[in-house]
């Protein structure tokens, strides 16, 4: 139950952890908290192998093993890798997970541990052309205009902005760091055309209500 299995038609398995309501993008690092028993054997089986999981929305009617009362869950999750952890005396886990890539879930496996696994393949993301993009320019400074309404923005995510990532790095970040609830983060983890994601969500802002009683954007940890 170690590593992800390359299987002869170029697909791999995974680890699923289902959590309803949390998107996990590439390029995010998530703070997770494993108490489970189910949870506690996967993450023990990842330390001891390729130290991946992919983390995956519930979903209704969309992709389902074939027991009954097993919940369904989205086709699309991010793969993500421990990049930290605490083990707990009493067998729970603190855990840093990095997002790597989009990966759509092809088929779920037999289960054959207390958690899920499935077979996977990876997304391909689409970046524009040209690193000047239009749609790169328009996005960042509907952001900026956005969050400067709110007061000083984050400096690592002002610095980020300002820097040569991708366009689709950018708007995973950018779209981690909204206030958006979990069906929409999945709709722009669905979406790997950088341009498309990055049209949606100035889109978003543009209809962001003016009154917000949290912090805008909320703390994050990226990569």
């Amino acid at each position: 139950m170690g590593e992800s299995t390359d299987q002869d038609d170029g697909m791999n398995t995974c680890r699923l952890f289902p959590l309803s309501g949390v998107v996990l993008f590439p390029h995010i690092v998530l703070p997770l908290h494993i108490f489970e028993p189910r949870y506690r054997q996967m993450t023990e089986h990842a330390l001891a192998g390729d130290r991946r999981i992919a983390l995956v929305q519930h979903a209704t009617g969309v992709l389902q093993s074939g027991s009954l009362g097993v919940p369904a869950i989205e086709p699309v999750a991010c793969l993500g890798e421990i990049i930290k952890y605490e083990r707990l005396p009493d067998g729970r886990f603190n855990m840093l997970l990095l997002g790597e890539e989009r990966i759509e879930l092809v088929e779920e496996l037999p289960q054959s541990a207390l958690y899920r696994r499935a077979l996977y393949q990876v997304i391909d993301e689409i970046e524009p052309e040209e690193f000047h993009s239009p749609w790169r320019t328009r996005l960042v400074e509907k952001f900026r205009e956005v969050v400067g309404d709110r007061g000083p923005m984050d400096p690592e995510l002002d610095r980020l902005i300002d820097s040569s990532v991708s366009l689709s790095i950018l708007t995973d970040i950018l779209a981690h760091a909204l206030s958006l609830d979990g069906a929409l983060k999945q709709v722009f983890l669905a979406q790997p055309d950088a341009e498309r994601r990055a049209a949606g969500l100035i889109e978003v802002l543009e209809q962001t209500e003016s009154r917000r009683s949290r912090p805008f954007p909320p703390p994050f940890s990226c990569n």
